[in-house]
This record gives C-alpha cells, structure tokens and sequence, in this order.
C-alpha cells in the first residue's frame, strides 16, 4: 500500500506511455533497494556483534573474509579473515584457532609455516576439536612443524578416533598395519 501511494504520487505529473515506464522502473528500483537492505542487514548486524567483542561472529566474519561472500558483498580478504580468527581465538574459539591452522598450514594470505599451524592446531585440539587432532596426528606423521614422532601421532590419532572422526580410524589403523605403532 505504501508503495503504491509513493508510485502514484511519483508518477502523478507524468501522462502517456511514459507512466508505464515510470512505474516500471520506480517498482524495479525500490524493489532492488529494498533487497540490498536485507542482503546487507545481517553482515551489518553480524560486523556490529563482532565489533562488539562476540566470539561466534568474530569466527563467522572471519568465515566471510576467508572465502568471500558474495550475496553478502563481502570480498575475500585474508587480511581480515586473519583479524577475525585472532580475534576469536584469543577468547578461546576452537574453530578459529582451527581455522588459523588451516591459515598458516597451506599459506592462505601468510607465508606457509607448519610450526604456527601446529600451535593454532594444538589449541583447538585441546578443547577436543577432533579435525585439529586429526591434523596434529599427520603433522607429526610427516614431521611437518614438528619433530616426526609415530608415538605422537598416535596419540593424536587415537583421540580424534574416539570422537569417531573416520580419517583418523583410517590413518590408524594403517599406522598398525605397516608396523609403525604397536
């Protein structure tokens, strides 16, 4: 109703063909305005509440600037994602501390370096985030930002099992299958 009062008085001095395509294009635009305004609202809302010192938006924004958002015209930023995921980690987000793992381990907008993914890994792993200690268990498989340890990454394998996280029961029992644990 409000619409079509604003369109009416809008297009009241127009006359002919050219009302039509006044009331088309006023319809068309308001219509856009109004989904920008809600596509923006949450990210909006979401920044503010991140802003604010909230931890699962600061992990969520974080999210957005790492990947991109485009229906959220949020651009892909690694700087950003980067500030978001610290900034939750340090009130002990498990999943941000994970994803800084992930950050630092393939060189997402850092310079690659495996001894910073394993201290964010370690993190999240001991609030028993079992991906961080499945990841743990291959860092010291392979060595990579540690020292290579079987026994360790064992261990690490072992609790990301008993959560029933499956890469980990795999790389397990290959581990006992090939002879490297007992």
């Amino acid at each position: 109703m409000i619409i079509r009062s604003l369109i009416d008085r809008l297009t009241r001095p127009i006359e002919g063909p050219g009302k039509v395509f006044a009331i088309v294009f006023l319809v068309i635009f308001a219509g856009s305005m109004v989904l920008l305004f809600y596509l923006n609202s949450p990210v909006r809302e979401l920044s503010a509440a991140a802003a604010r010192g909230e931890a699962v938006a600061q992990y969520i924004m974080g999210h957005k600037h790492l990947y991109g958002c485009r229906s959220c015209m949020v651009r892909q930023d690694y700087v950003r994602a980067i500030y978001w995921f610290r900034r939750a980690a340090e009130q002990g987000n498990s999943g941000a501390e994970f994803m800084l793992g992930a950050i630092y381990r393939y060189g997402q907008g850092v310079e690659q370096n495996y001894e910073q993914a394993v201290y964010w890994y370690r993190r999240a792993a001991e609030q028993r985030d079992s991906g961080a200690e499945f990841i743990l268990g291959i860092s010291y498989r392979r060595g990579q930002g540690v020292e290579q340890n079987y026994g360790q990454a064992a261990y690490w394998y072992r609790r990301a099992a008993a959560q029933g996280h499956e890469g980990a029961q795999g790389n397990l029992n290959l581990m006992y299958r090939r002879g490297l644990i007992d």
